[in-house]
């Protein structure tokens, strides 16, 4: 019965990492900023701003993105709860010409 419990919780491990791996932000690539639950979307904006990005999409999650090395560590210190690959995430996809769209625009 342990090597069966050991079993479950290392499973759930290996799969939470593994998400969470998938959705890990690339440098110059649109990320998705989450704020924290009592925030407004007017925080999301300052904390692009105070991280030199570019707004992509605002609702709820804010899309953004800068060619900034620093620019993950940046939305961190400005208040961003999680930042995540906005492609994994469903809010940005490739269309057939190349171009990007965002959720909510």
């Amino acid at each position: 019965m342990k090597e069966l419990g050991f079993g479950l919780g290392f499973g759930v491990l290996v799969a939470i990492g593994f998400s969470i791996l998938s959705v890990m932000p690339s440098q110059g690539e649109p990320v998705a900023v989450f704020m924290g639950p009592f925030s407004t979307p007017a925080d999301g904006l300052k904390a692009i701003v105070s991280a030199h990005g570019s707004l992509l999409s605002q609702s709820t999650v804010v899309v953004t993105a800068s060619d900034d090395p620093d620019f993950i560590d940046k939305l961190y210190q400005a208040g961003a709860w999680f930042v995540g690959d906005a492609r994994a995430l469903g809010l940005c996809v490739t269309g057939s010409d190349g171009e990007l769209t965002y959720a909510w625009n």
